[in-house]
């Protein structure tokens, strides 16, 4: 069952059973876990471990990213990938859009193909004065984080498309839902869990405790192994490359 950032606030406090450290205003006070302002700030920490451990260790659709705001500058060897949707953390694809100055969704789709720097900066050493080394970019290669280098070097103002995996935004009180709460909202509990473990055991005693911190590492791992099974079949990575469940009898795949 999917939840909101307030579904789950509720049921994680429910769990863990935080018991309030913050000093009360006067001796016959109270101060509710909720409102513990030690608590408050170890949420986002808390959400931060279970989202990024699980989108590090799987790999979803939902992290895919298109970004076609970019193009390319003549007779300029490298090019910054464009953040107009978000930061990138890996680069799959990358498409030189022809003719130049057409709409992506209108352009031809010319893919290149990912090389090695040192190949790119051998075959492609720089400008010359006369236009040899210059067309329509066939190959690319990773210079950094954030820039790849293109062969041969562009000889117009190409449109790009880019294509690969960025983080979604994270849940939080302002983005009341995200793709784990409402597809794998189990997965994403256990993982919050491991990490309240953490915080409530502090992280030593969290490897010698099995009441909590290894029961719920074990719950995640059953459940991230059901969930990437799921995934490979939205992805067409089941058996014999279908959205079908990958089962003995349909081993080997049908040709």
């Amino acid at each position: 069952m999917s939840y909101t950032y307030n579904q789950w606030f509720s049921r994680f406090f429910n769990y863990v059973a935080a018991v309030s450290t913050a000093t009360p205003l006067n001796p016959v006070a109270t101060v509710s876990s909720y409102t513990d302002p030690f608590w408050l700030s170890a949420l986002p920490n808390v959400i931060e471990y279970a989202e990024n451990r699980i989108y590090r260790e799987g790999d979803f659709l939902a992290e895919r990213v298109t970004d076609a705001s970019g193009a390319f500058t003549p007779r300029q060897q490298s090019f910054l990938l464009p953040t107009a949707v978000g930061q990138w953390n890996v680069v799959e694809y990358v498409n030189a859009l022809t003719p130049v100055g057409t709409l992506s969704s209108n352009a031809i789709r010319n893919q290149l193909v990912p090389y090695s720097r040192a190949y790119v900066a051998q075959a492609w050493p720089g400008i010359s004065t006369s236009s040899a080394g210059l067309g329509l970019p066939q190959v690319y290669a990773m210079q950094d984080a954030s820039t790849i280098l293109l062969g041969p070097i562009p000889d117009s103002s190409y449109g790009v498309e880019v294509i690969g995996t960025q983080y979604p935004a994270p849940l939080s009180s302002a983005n009341q839902t995200t793709f784990l709460t409402t597809i794998l909202p189990d997965l994403f509990f256990a993982a919050t869990m491991i990490s309240a473990a953490s915080y409530m055991r502090d992280w030593g005693a969290e490897g010698g405790d099995p009441a909590m911190g290894q029961s719920w590492e074990i719950t995640y791992k059953q459940l991230f192994a059901s969930a990437q099974e799921v995934e490979a079949r939205r992805m067409y990575r089941s058996a014999g490359w279908t959205a079908q469940q990958a089962v003995p009898q349909s081993t080997p795949p049908r040709q």
